[in-house]
C-alpha cells in the first residue's frame, strides 16, 4: 500500500479527476490483498452436526430392521424396529440440545466472545419467521425465484420515486416562500488523524459495499490508508466529484408489516460502499454542527439527533398531555402518516433548500454529486435484479442520508399553531380544545401540512393518519378533521414511536401488549434454548425480553399496583425459565433472590433517575423550560441541585415523569446527584 501512496503522490494531481484515483486505489488495494492475504476453501459442513457415530450405528440398525421386516412380515423385526425409532427420536433431542449448548456456552473466557456471535447466530436462525423474503405476488401470481423477487422489488421501490424536477434557484424562492438565510458554512477540510480514527473504528465483520472492499482489510490497513484516503476525500470534495462506485447500491428489503406477499411491504435498505461512508461520517458532523452553531433544527425534531432519542421525545409530549389532563383540557392529536418519505425527497428541492440553510459552495456541489446519477439494485439470497436509476430520495442505510432529510423537512412546522412533534418523519400535531375555534385552528393546521406535502413533492397516507382525542372529562368534543377531502380516523388508542397511547392516557394497554410480546419472546427461548446454562439464559432474557418491557419506560412507569404486578409476572416467569424450574410450589421469589435480580419497578425508578441526571447535566436534550426550576428557598434537607416540585390536582400527574422523579431526584444525598459521571451517578443510586 506504501506504493499506492507513492503512486498517487506522484501523479500530477491537478490532471486526474477523484474518479481515476479511486479506481487506482481500488486496484492497488485488490491486487495487494490477493497478494498477500491467503485464501482458505471451506469445508462444506455437515447439515446435521448433531448426529454423533453412535446415532448413525442406531439408524443404521432402524433401516436393517425395517427392510427386514418388509422382506419376512417377521414381526419380531416390527418390534425391534420401533423400539430403535423411539431410541433414536429421544438420542437426537438429548443430541441436539448437547450441540446447541457447545456452541453457544463458552469452556473458556478466551472462547466468550466467539461463542456469544455463534449465540446471537443461532437466535437470529431460529427468528427468520420474522424476517427475510416471501413468495411475493406480481399480477396476480406468486413468485418464489430470488431473481423474479429482486426484480419484482426494484420495481416498487422505483415506483415511489418522486417526478425529476429542474427549478431555478429564483423560481425556487417565489415558489417556496422560505424565509431569511443563514450565513454559509464553511467548506469542509479532511485530516488524515480523523481519517485514520474512522478506519480504526470500523467493524471488521460487517459486509463489504458493492466495491467489496471489506472492513476488517481497511480497519488492519489503516495506517496505510488513511494518507491515500485523506487525499482521496479531499480532492472529492475541493472539486464537487464522487466516484460511480459511491452512487451504486445493494438494496437489502427489510419486512416492515402487513401481508408479506406484497412488495410494498418491504423498505429498501441500501448497502453502499464503506469508504464512502466514512466521507459521509465527515460531511454529516460538519453539517449538522452547522446547524447546531446557527439554531437550524426545528426544535421539537428528536429523530436522527445527539442527545435526543425516541424517550427523550416522549417524556416531552406525554408530559404536555398529564398537564392538560391535569386541568380538565382536551387535547386532540393528529397522527400523520408519510408515504414513503425518505424515497420521495427531490434532489433539486433538497439542493436549493440546504443552500438556503448556508450549505452552499463546494459542499452543496459534492452532495449534488453524491444524489445524482445513483443506481440500485435489489438482492435477494444472493441474487440481484437488474440495476434501475435513483432519481429521488435519500439512500436509507447510509451516513449522510438521514441527516439530508432532517433539512429537507425542516420547514414542515413553519406558520403551524398546534404543538407539531417530529421524530425524523414520524409527525404528531395536538392543540388544547377549548371551543369550536380551536377545531378549527388545528383543522387549518392541517390544511397548511396539506400544502407543504404538495409543496415539496411529499405524500401523507389519509387512510393511515388517525385523530386521537385525549381526555378524562365525561363528554369530548369530537370534530372531522380532513386531509385531500378524507376524513381522518378516531381512534381509542394509537401508536406513537413504540407506546400505545389511549384516550384517556392509561397505561394498561401498552402494558397488556409488551408484557404478551415479552411472554411469546420467553415461550421462544423455551422452544428453543432449552440448555443447561443459566448464564446463557440469563443473558437472553436480558436482551431479547427485559428491553421490551423497559423500552421508554420513564416516559410511562406505572404507579398502580395492578400494572407493576403485571410486568413483575413477566420477570417471575423468566426467572423460572432460567433455573429450569417450573413447578408452582417453589417460591419464585427464592429464584430470583439467587440471581440477584433488582425488582423490575426498582429498575424503572433508577432509570428515571439516570435520566433526571442526564438531563439536569445536559447529557440528553430534554426542554427544561417551565419544567425545571430551582427553589427559591432551600431547607437544611435538600441539596443544591434539588428542584421545585410542581403543584399536581391528580394522580396521574402527580406520578409522571417530572413530578415524580423530582421528588425522587430532591431526596438523594448531595454526593449522590453531584457525581461526577453518569457511571458513578448509576453506581451509587442503585445502593441508595
Amino acid at each position: 500500500m506504501e506504493e499506492t501512496a507513492d503512486k498517487i503522490n506522484l501523479m500530477n494531481i491537478e490532471n486526474k479527476s477523484t474518479e481515476e484515483m479511486w479506481n487506482t486505489f481500488k486496484t492497488d488495494l485488490e491486487l495487494s490483498t490477493t497478494k498477500h492475504i491467503p485464501h482458505k476453501t471451506a469445508k462444506k459442513k455437515d447439515s446435521i452436526p448433531w448426529i454423533t457415530p453412535e446415532i448413525r450405528k442406531l439408524i443404521h440398525r432402524r433401516d436393517r430392521h425395517y427392510k427386514q421386516h418388509k422382506k419376512s412380515a417377521d414381526s419380531s423385526h416390527q418390534r425391534k424396529y420401533k423400539e430403535l425409532k423411539k431410541t433414536i427420536q429421544r438420542e437426537l433431542r438429548r443430541a441436539y440440545w448437547r450441540y446447541i449448548e457447545s456452541i453457544v456456552t463458552p469452556s473458556t473466557e478466551s472462547e466468550e466472545h466467539t461463542n456469544m456471535k455463534k449465540f446471537w447466530t443461532y437466535i437470529k436462525h431460529k427468528r427468520t419467521e420474522s424476517s427475510g423474503i416471501s413468495a411475493l405476488r406480481s399480477e396476480g401470481l406468486l413468485y418464489s425465484n430470488p431473481v423474479k423477487q429482486a426484480t419484482i422489488l426494484n420495481t416498487q421501490f422505483r415506483s415511489v420515486f418522486s417526478e425529476k424536477v429542474d427549478i431555478s434557484k429564483d423560481s425556487f424562492e417565489k415558489t417556496c416562500n422560505m424565509q431569511g438565510s443563514y450565513p454559509t458554512a464553511e467548506d469542509i477540510h479532511v485530516t488524515q488523524k480523523g481519517v485514520h480514527k474512522l478506519l480504526t473504528k470500523l467493524g471488521p465483520h460487517k459486509a463489504a459495499g458493492p466495491d467489496e472492499i471489506k472492513p476488517r482489510v481497511l480497519k488492519e490497513l489503516a495506517d496505510c490508508i488513511a494518507p491515500i484516503l485523506t487525499i482521496i476525500f479531499n480532492r472529492s470534495l475541493d472539486r464537487g466529484e464522487v466516484p460511480s462506485d459511491w452512487r451504486n447500491a445493494r438494496v437489502a428489503p427489510i419486512y416492515k408489516k402487513g401481508d408479506r406477499y406484497k412488495a410494498e411491504n418491504y423498505r429498501p435498505i441500501s448497502l453502499t460502499c464503506i469508504c464512502c461512508k466514512l466521507l459521509e461520517h465527515i460531511v454529516t458532523s460538519n453539517i449538522m454542527k452547522h446547524a447546531d452553531n446557527f439554531n437550524i433544527m426545528y426544535p421539537l425534531q428528536h429523530g436522527f439527533r445527539q442527545r435526543r432519542s425516541c424517550e427523550t421525545q416522549l417524556i416531552e409530549f406525554i408530559d404536555d398531555i398529564t398537564v392538560n389532563l391535569s386541568e380538565g383540557k382536551q387535547t386532540d392529536t393528529l397522527i400523520m402518516d408519510f408515504s414513503k418519505a425518505f424515497d420521495k425527497v427531490s434532489h433539486s428541492l433538497l439542493l436549493h433548500k440546504l443552500d438556503h440553510y448556508g450549505i452552499r459552495g463546494k459542499t452543496n456541489d459534492w452532495i449534488r454529486s453524491f444524489l445524482s446519477e445513483r443506481t440500485q439494485s435489489v438482492v435477494v439470497n444472493g441474487e440481484s435484479s437488474p440495476s434501475v436509476d435513483v432519481q429521488s430520495g435519500v439512500p436509507q442505510g447510509s451516513v449522510l442520508g438521514p441527516c439530508l432529510f432532517l433539512f429537507y423537512i425542516n420547514d414542515m412546522p413553519a406558520g403551524i399553531n398546534s404543538t407539531v412533534r417530529l421524530f425524523a418523519d414520524d409527525t404528531i400535531a395536538y392543540l388544547t380544545i377549548s371551543s369550536d375555534a380551536d377545531h378549527q385552528t388545528l383543522q387549518e393546521d392541517l390544511n397548511k401540512l396539506a400544502k407543504w406535502e404538495e409543496t415539496w413533492m411529499m405524500a401523507f397516507h389519509p387512510d393511515k393518519c388517525q385523530v386521537l382525542t385525549i381526555s378524562r372529562k365525561n363528554t369530548t368534543s369530537l370534530y372531522q378533521y380532513t386531509l385531500h377531502g378524507h376524513v381522518l380516523e378516531h381512534v381509542t388508542s394509537a401508536k406513537y414511536l413504540g407506546l400505545n397511547i389511549t384516550s384517556d392516557l392509561r397505561w394498561g394497554e401498552h402494558i397488556s401488549k409488551v408484557c404478551n410480546k415479552a411472554n411469546r419472546t420467553i415461550g421462544f427461548l423455551r422452544r428453543n434454548l432449552n440448555i443447561s446454562s443459566t448464564s446463557i439464559k440469563e443473558n437472553a432474557y436480558k436482551t431479547l425480553v427485559r428491553p421490551i418491557v423497559e423500552y421508554a419506560s420513564s416516559a410511562w412507569d406505572p404507579y398502580t399496583h395492578k400494572d407493576k404486578h403485571r410486568l413483575e409476572k413477566v420477570q417471575r416467569r423468566a426467572a423460572r425459565y432460567v433455573k429450569n424450574n417450573q413447578r408452582n410450589i417453589s417460591s419464585v421469589s427464592n429464584i430470583i433472590n439467587t440471581l440477584q435480580w433488582k425488582s423490575l419497578e426498582e429498575r424503572r425508578r433508577e432509570g428515571r433517575l439516570c435520566m433526571m441526571y442526564k438531563i439536569t447535566n445536559n447529557l440528553v436534550d430534554v426542554n427544561k423550560e417551565g419544567r425545571l426550576k430551582q427553589p427559591i428557598r432551600r431547607s437544611r434537607n435538600t441539596h443544591d441541585r434539588s428542584y421545585m416540585v410542581p403543584s399536581c390536582s391528580s394522580d396521574y400527574r402527580k406520578e409522571s415523569f417530572f413530578p415524580r422523579t423530582i421528588r425522587e431526584w430532591n431526596s438523594l444525598p448531595p454526593g449522590i446527584v453531584s457525581a461526577r459521571t453518569l457511571g458513578a451517578f448509576k453506581s451509587q443510586v442503585s445502593k441508595a
